[in-house]
């Protein structure tokens, strides 16, 4: 078919673009798109097939989602760590829409993001990593 396939990767950099600028006082420009995307993202699950307008919304509502992530900031009455969670949150919910559409290598990328938002790693241990 003729039709472009739009990646994931490619939406985020177009909403970088977008929330680059910290002058525009918003302190939470996520919160919207991140509801429509759970709300969608279920609405996939829910459906037999994969509907391709809600692929595309998918991609751009948690593309929108996670490039605003680093312009947060949180009143300091809230606990510190509020950040890292909201953070990864976001990433993991993104790993689960890119596994719905077979994103696989895309889901790892954003399993890793939320693991480096809240400071984790993995690592092997005993011998040859089982243990």
């Amino acid at each position: 078919t003729g039709e472009k396939r739009v990646s994931f990767e490619h939406t985020m950099e177009q909403m970088n673009k977008e929330y680059t600028d910290p002058a525009n006082g918003v302190q939470w420009p996520m919160t919207g798109p991140w509801w429509a995307a759970r709300v969608l993202t279920q609405q996939q699950r829910h459906m037999a097939g994969q509907g391709a307008s809600l692929h595309m919304q998918l991609i751009h509502l948690y593309a929108r989602t996670v490039s605003s992530l680093h312009i947060i900031t949180l009143p300091s009455s809230l606990p510190s760590d509020l950040l890292k969670l909201i953070k990864a949150s976001a990433w993991l919910e993104s790993s689960i829409m890119c596994q719905l559409y077979s994103y696989n290598s895309t889901a790892q990328d954003c399993l890793g993001k939320a693991m480096e938002s809240l400071d984790l790693s993995i690592q092997l241990s005993g011998a040859m990593g089982k243990r």
